[in-house]
C-alpha cells in the first residue's frame, strides 16, 4: 500500500509540474487599437416672431410700442384690422414651432394661415413642424387680421379693448411621440417667450 501511496505521490507531483510547465509556455494573442467616437450637440434651434408695420384700414393710429408689437388707437366697434405676425426659424434638427396667442375678450383672431396646425386639446396653440436646415426659414404669418366685436360703447366700461398677445417657442421632435407632448414639455420648462 505504501508502494501505492508513492506512486499516486509521484504522479501528483508529476501532474503539478506539468501544469505549472505549460502555464509558462508561449500562447496565441492578438490585439487591436482601440476606436474612439466622440459626439456633439446640435446648433441649436433660433426662433423669430416679427411684425412689419400693419397698415390702416380706417381711420385708425398703428404705433410701435416697447413689446415689440403695436399700439391701435382710434378703433371702432365691428372693425377689422391688418394684424400679421411672421415667424422664421433656424434649426439643425427637426422641430415643432409653436405659436400661442392670447387674445382679448372683445377680440377675435382672423382665419390662420394655412400649414399651422391646432395643438390638439389646446385655445388658440398652433405649430409647424420643420426639418433641420442650418438656413433661416421662413414660416409665414400666422394670421392677417383681427375683428373688433360689434358692440355698444355706451355698455364699455374703460377704452381697452384687451391686448393681444402672441408667443412663440420650438422644440425639437426627437424624444417626443407628438406635437402635444412636445408642448406640454415646453409649457411645463416656460420655454416660451413673449412678443
Amino acid at each position: 500500500m505504501k508502494k501505492k501511496n508513492v506512486l499516486m505521490m509521484a504522479l501528483s507531483l508529476c501532474l503539478v509540474a506539468v501544469i505549472a510547465v505549460g502555464g509558462t509556455l508561449a500562447y496565441l494573442s492578438d490585439t487591436d487599437g482601440a476606436v474612439t467616437n466622440t459626439f456633439q450637440f446640435a446648433a441649436g434651434i433660433d426662433v423669430t416672431l416679427s411684425e412689419d408695420q400693419p397698415v390702416p384700414v380706417k381711420n385708425e393710429t398703428i404705433t410701435p410700442n416697447s413689446d415689440k408689437g403695436y399700439d391701435y388707437t382710434n378703433v371702432v366697434p365691428g372693425q377689422d384690422l391688418n394684424k400679421a405676425p411672421k415667424l422664421t426659424v433656424t434649426t439643425a434638427v427637426d422641430a415643432y414651432v409653436f405659436a400661442r396667442v392670447t387674445v382679448g375678450a372683445n377680440m377675435t383672431l382672423g382665419a390662420i394661415t394655412e400649414g399651422w396646425l391646432p395643438v390638439e386639446d389646446q385655445t388658440n396653440v398652433w405649430y409647424k413642424a420643420v426639418t433641420g436646415q442650418e438656413s433661416v426659414r421662413d414660416l409665414g404669418t400666422l394670421f392677417t387680421k383681427v375683428t373688433v366685436a360689434d358692440m355698444d360703447l355706451s355698455e364699455v366700461t374703460g377704452e381697452e379693448l384687451g391686448d393681444i398677445k402672441i408667443e412663440v417657442a420650438a422644440v425639437q421632435q426627437s424624444g417626443f411621440a407628438d406635437a402635444e407632448a412636445a408642448y406640454a414639455a415646453a409649457v411645463e420648462d416656460n420655454v416660451f417667450q413673449a412678443a
